[in-house]
């Protein structure tokens, strides 16, 4: 009845991210301020129980979103002592929410893709018909408004593709691959693509050894390019001297292989919580439709790895990695891995 927190289990210190020792013995406003403010909201309370939805950061600065339930052990209106349940509900949030703009994606591809190829072809008829006669003072004027048109519907066919891909993006096809082979492949692509970019590759990318996983060659291929766009996007805003982008493959512990892609453009953007740019429309760039990390997090969710944005305490001792300078944003891709599904040339297709 004092707000003393007394008893504790591990999953609560778990789930909360605060060591047992230090929780016991604080006040609950100190440890969940908007569950205490929720406690003395007398019109929250159903007789003798309180059911609350709060946000929650912890320690660590993860965030979460809690189901608390809170059971007096009297009446509310005597000083009584409370037990407190909660459930991390997060990941439940995150679906609704996917599953919400999923569909608002998928009606926005319908009603804008219909009318971009009647616009695109009415544009080069008139051109075809009428340049003629277009006065010589006026035809670059002329020109220029065909081109126009002609680029915002090529860029609204692009955004368009976004959203009906992150709308029907498939359950992966899982297949034995080869990741490093493929990462390869796609730094080769890019550079010829984005000369004035200087890409490398570094870590387990180098030598002749093959690195097999499970995976989907057409998303996982999707997720690394849309990185590496998000990475030239950055480079070609910030307009730095020598603009490179890093290709790393690494270990990271016994059942992680990671691929962390780095650059040293702008960063990511010290306003805005970084745990939030992975949601869906959430962008700083002009044309941007805020749905390629939005896609790149739910192609590695599907393959059972994670999308971590930021450099970790674990990479300070990666050599490669030191190479960045001022602001540059950090991106690793996550892929679990086990015996039977790691090998190289050497091993049989037993193994």
């Amino acid at each position: 009845d004092n707000g003393i927190i007394t008893l504790t289990n591990k999953a609560a210190c778990e789930l909360l991210q605060i060591d047992v020792e230090n929780l016991n013995d604080t006040k609950l406003r100190d440890v969940m301020p908007e569950l205490a403010r929720s406690i003395k909201d007398k019109d929250l309370w159903n007789k003798k129980t309180l059911d609350v939805d709060i946000p929650y950061t912890g320690q660590k600065g993860r965030k979460l979103d809690l189901i608390v339930k809170v059971v007096a052990e009297t009446e509310y209106a005597k000083s009584g002592a409370m037990i407190v349940t909660f459930d991390d509900i997060s990941a439940l949030k995150s679906a609704q929410k996917k599953a919400a703009w999923s569909d608002v994606a998928r009606r926005i591809a319908h009603e804008i893709k219909n009318p971009l190829t009647p616009i695109q072809l009415s544009a080069e008829r008139i051109k075809r018909r009428f340049s003629e006669y277009i006065p010589e003072e006026d035809r670059d004027i002329f020109e220029k408004c065909i081109q126009t048109i002609g680029k915002h519907v090529e860029d609204i066919g692009h955004m368009v593709a976004e959203f009906s891909a992150f709308a029907r993006m498939p359950q992966p096809t899982l297949k034995k691959n080869d990741i490093k082979a493929l990462v390869n492949e796609i730094g080769i692509m890019q550079n010829e693509t984005y000369p004035k970019v200087s890409i490398e590759r570094f870590g387990l990318l180098k030598g002749k050894d093959s690195i097999k996983l499970m995976f989907d060659t057409q998303q996982v291929r999707q997720a690394i390019i849309n990185l590496i766009q998000n990475a030239v996007d950055s480079l070609e805003e910030s307009k730095v001297k020598n603009p490179f982008i890093s290709m790393l493959l690494t270990e990271n512990g016994e059942n992680d292989l990671v691929l962390i892609i780095s650059d040293n453009g702008l960063g990511f953007p010290e306003d805005t919580s970084i745990e939030s740019l992975t949601d869906p429309y959430v962008t700083r760039k002009e044309k941007g439709t805020g749905l390629g990390l939005a896609i790149v997090k739910k192609i590695m969710e599907d393959h059972g790895g994670e999308l971590v944005l930021g450099q970790k305490s674990w990479m300070n001792n990666v050599p490669e990695l030191k190479k960045i300078k001022g602001k540059g944003a950090v991106v690793a891709l996550h892929f679990p891995f086990k015996d039977d599904i790691l090998s190289n040339d050497n091993d049989s297709e037993a193994a």
